[in-house]
């Protein structure tokens, strides 16, 4: 049976929802995929590089994304993580070029365009859309991701394939002393992922952790987290 949200939000979708239809699907190893979507109304949507969108499904509600990147003229891309049975791990695996596509956004998430010094993204593979994003949004300003995974050299595969100059995978649970280094910089700090492993990083990372900037993507036994 559909959630109260979900229905609400299809009639909501008529008049406040973006449309739009895949255009092209791009596997980047066994858990990734890129998705890409186009429409006219997809065009001047004002995008910041960090901005989130949201995924309507039918019957289910909304899933957030944060799009790599989103042209003026109406076209947008996604790096999907598909991690267990969930929807959007069902879209992500799915998805084939003609499906349309329902968008609610983009919207404020993430906004370092303030920020000049280079940024450190930590966080673990729902992460990844967010680094490319600001690895590309600036020519003059270093972006560095260290991130977590179940499947490292997957991870890296992937962010290798996706142009990712400076990143660094580890193991879960294994973050603190690559984001020390890495921080040890100057690098300004943006904490994503999983709301657990940011609480605990920056608890042991202590007044280093105290600049810059944090959005939990997700957390064990909740939905709908951003």
């Amino acid at each position: 049976m559909a959630s109260a949200k979900a229905l609400i939000g299809a009639v909501a979708g008529r008049f406040l929802f973006r449309h739009g239809a895949v255009t092209r699907v791009t596997p980047l190893g066994e858990h990734f995929r890129r998705i890409d979507v186009a429409g006219p109304e997809l065009a001047g949507a004002g995008f910041v590089p960090g901005d989130k969108v949201q995924v309507f499904f039918a019957g289910v509600g909304m899933r957030t994304y944060t799009p790599v990147t989103w042209s003026p003229e109406g076209a947008t891309s996604f790096i999907g993580f598909a991690h267990g049975e969930t929807p959007g791990a069902t879209w992500v695996r799915t998805a084939k070029a003609g499906d349309a596509v329902a968008l609610f956004g983009p919207r404020w998430s993430i906004d370092v365009s303030d920020v000049t010094q280079p940024l450190l993204i930590i966080g673990d593979e729902t992460s990844l859309a967010l680094a490319c994003a600001l690895a590309s949004a600036s020519t003059t300003r270093p972006v560095t991701a260290v991130l977590e995974a179940g499947a490292v050299d997957e991870l890296r595969e992937v962010g290798s394939l996706l142009g990712l100059r400076s990143l660094t995978v580890v193991a879960r649970g294994a973050l603190e002393p690559a984001v020390r280094a890495a921080l040890s910089t100057g690098a300004v700090p943006v904490f994503t992922g999983r709301a657990a492993s940011i609480q605990a990083l920056k608890q042991a990372l202590g007044a280093a952790a105290r600049a810059g900037k944090t959005k939990a993507y997700w957390a064990e036994g909740k939905r709908g987290l951003d």
